[in-house]
């Protein structure tokens, strides 16, 4: 069951972790990896945040963006399988999936492209790859979706 968080809790969450809206904060990135990979699809979704629950019964949902009291479920604690049913309600907007002890992250933009933020185990059990694998498939996707897509390459580069 989805619970919402107060309005002071979950713009105390996104100060922790963001900058700005497509990047997670300096301060939150520190002693932490952080790598880009290819947008998900709704079917990878699930397990993958499953795996970065890493046994954890809920995490936290919130989108980058606050919209305002009239939308309290813009920040909620779920159930990882109920990723993609709270997601849809924000298809429109960025948002991220942490672990509530704030250990690891995923941050999905509006951008084709995600971030996977946490310690190297946390990212290569959500992920099924290693950390160099994934960067190396990044990389090729990128290159692959410039013509639509130009910033990719220069997110592929900072998150290398």
């Amino acid at each position: 069951m989805m619970r919402p968080i107060s309005h002071s809790e979950r713009n105390a969450a996104r100060r922790h972790l963001f900058d700005g809206l497509s990047e997670f904060s300096a301060s939150w990135s520190a002693g932490r990896l952080v790598v880009a990979a290819p947008e998900l699809e709704d079917d990878d979704r699930i397990p993958i945040v499953t795996a970065l629950a890493d046994g954890a019964l809920e995490l936290l949902f919130l989108t980058t963006f606050e919209f305002g009291e009239s939308e309290p479920f813009q920040a909620v604690v779920a159930a990882p399988s109920e990723v993609n049913a709270w997601r849809w309600q924000f298809h429109f907007a960025e948002f991220a999936v942490v672990r509530c002890d704030f250990s690891a992250a995923v941050l999905e933009t509006l951008d084709e492209f995600v971030l996977f933020g946490g310690d190297r185990e946390s990212i290569q059990r959500a992920l099924g790859q290693t950390v160099e694998e994934v960067r190396a498939e990044f990389a090729t996707y990128a290159e692959e979706m410039k013509g639509a897509c130009r910033h990719l390459p220069r997110i592929a580069e900072h998150y290398r």
